[in-house]
């Protein structure tokens, strides 16, 4: 895979680049944020630590699933893309990977997901520690305003540009394809 620099000229690239950033300093469950540019779907990754079976996932994704289906329900809202995958790329690790649309994509739908996969899996959930209180966040608004203005500014014009973003040595690292 290809890598190489993000043009943040472009108002559409700075957009999709806040919003990765933001998403992932306000959520450290967050492993990578990806925003597949083809399908414009934000897909986000988490990294469980222990072993799991198979009937866990199974049962947190339908869980999952019928929840966002009531919350998209009272909001009135008909998402497009809504997917729950679960992946074990190594013995004693599941990657966790939840796929939605970016034009009925929500923060306070990112907060959802977040308590849900947190309440389940949360001896297991492999966190940012680096990073500041998430809690903190909600006395300033910071960076939440900033996920709300960037996934509204994202509804009305299509990311042209594949994005990925993950932590390294406490720096938010964003890589283009």
């Amino acid at each position: 895979m290809k890598m190489s620099r993000v043009n943040l000229s472009d108002s559409k690239s700075s957009d999709s680049v806040n919003l990765l950033v933001s998403i992932l300093v306000r959520f450290p469950q967050i492993g990578t944020v990806k925003i597949d540019s083809k399908k414009q779907v934000l897909w986000l990754n988490f990294m469980l630590s222990q072993s799991i079976e198979p009937c866990e996932i199974e049962k947190f994704q339908k869980h999952t699933t019928d929840i966002l289906q009531a919350y998209h329900y009272v909001i009135g809202m008909d998402p497009k893309f809504l997917c729950i995958e679960a992946q074990k790329p190594y013995e004693n690790f599941f990657m966790l990977s939840i796929g939605r649309d970016i034009s009925t994509l929500t923060r306070e739908e990112l907060s959802l997901i977040i308590s849900m996969l947190t309440e389940t899996f949360m001896d297991k959930l492999l966190m940012d520690e680096s990073g500041g209180e998430p809690d903190s966040f909600d006395d300033f608004g910071f960076p939440d305003e900033l996920i709300d203005s960037m996934l509204e500014n994202m509804k009305f014009q299509r990311t042209s540009t594949s994005l990925t973003a993950l932590r390294e040595n406490g720096r938010v690292l964003v890589f283009k394809k």
